[in-house]
């Protein structure tokens, strides 16, 4: 998708506020046949290639200090936390329908505890975004020369090719330490993903709704009305809101024509646990300063994955970055 067709599919996830406006939102999806993979030869990158295994990371491990692009308003979410101590919000207040409708649910309920902790939750919102946030990061390109030297150590790693459809119907399961066993405290059965643009603004995202609303949920667990919780939770309220701060990253980074494999929200991950995804690549590309011993490396693999085509990046004589046409496997 070019920047155009991203600005379409975010302008169409704004406006996007039940499930019944799922069917406009992803029809302004471009969705590409094959997304990349980039990957250095460092590490257990090679080894991994034989377990046609994809990490789920959350966002704080990235190296964008702009992923999750956006700002809080605290003064106006600090004002409404504060009214709903008491269960009454000024009208001056009711910004937002959702939010007239949290009044009406939390009115003579008593939600004066620990209102300090919950300015704080706020305070901290988009890291404890990134921390909770599950994804796996593609390129709609192999041949994006800023990958190649980001992420695949100056070309002197590989690519790995990935089938859209196979991403997003590979079953979801867990790691638990190092024994790849799986986690009967972890909620797999009901994880899903999807796979979606990222979007590149100017503009930092707006998500004091949706922080707002995060903050309340905090505030009503806290006071033990889970309950209520549950039941603005069942209505839909700030439905796609979470996918837009996921999804909202710094313009400087355009040039990285990202797709996010984003882990369903209704999920709890115990911790030391880890999601992951089975999905064999349908082809490795490897980086044209790949030594050979890496390169043999790569495509034993590669063959033990089951992954039938493997090409290398090369410089033609008219200077141009092409794929070879020969298949190494």
């Amino acid at each position: 998708m070019n920047n155009e067709e991203r600005t379409n599919f975010w302008n169409a996830l704004l406006k996007a506020k039940k499930l019944e406006d799922a069917r406009n939102l992803f029809s302004t999806i471009k969705y590409p046949k094959y997304v990349y993979r980039y990957r250095s030869a460092e590490g257990t990158s090679i080894t991994d290639i034989g377990k046609n295994k994809l990490n789920f990371s959350t966002s704080n491990y990235y190296d964008d200090l702009f992923d999750t692009y956006i700002y809080i308003n605290l003064d106006l979410v600090k004002a409404v936390a504060t009214a709903l101590k008491t269960g009454n919000i000024p009208e001056e207040l009711l910004f937002d329908d959702e939010l007239r409708l949290l009044a009406t649910m939390a009115k003579g309920r008593d939600l004066t505890k620990e209102t300090e902790n919950v300015i704080s939750y706020l305070i901290d919102f988009r890291n404890r975004m990134r921390k909770n946030t599950w994804s796996i990061c593609f390129c709609e390109r192999y041949d994006n020369e800023n990958l190649w030297m980001k992420y695949a150590n100056g070309h002197k790693g590989f690519v790995l090719e990935y089938d859209v459809q196979q991403l997003i119907k590979g079953v979801i399961e867990v790691d638990k330490g190092n024994n790849s066993t799986f986690c009967d405290n972890c909620e797999s059965n009901v994880f899903s993903s999807d796979i979606w643009p990222v979007y590149y603004t100017k503009e930092r995202y707006d998500a004091t709704f949706y922080a707002g609303f995060c903050a309340v949920c905090k505030l009503l667990e806290q006071c033990g009305q889970i309950g209520l919780v549950q039941q603005m939770v069942s209505r839909g309220l700030f439905m796609w809101h979470a996918e837009r701060v996921i999804l909202a990253k710094k313009w400087t980074h355009h040039f990285d024509e990202e797709w996010r494999l984003l882990l369903n929200a209704k999920y709890r991950i115990e911790n030391g646990c880890r999601p992951f995804k089975r999905v064999k690549p349908s082809r490795v590309i490897l980086g044209f300063k790949l030594s050979d011993e890496q390169q043999q490396q790569v495509l034993f693999q590669a063959k033990n994955a089951g992954i039938r085509c493997c090409h290398k990046m090369i410089i033609n004589d008219a200077d141009n970055f092409v794929v070879e046409e020969r298949n190494l496997l």
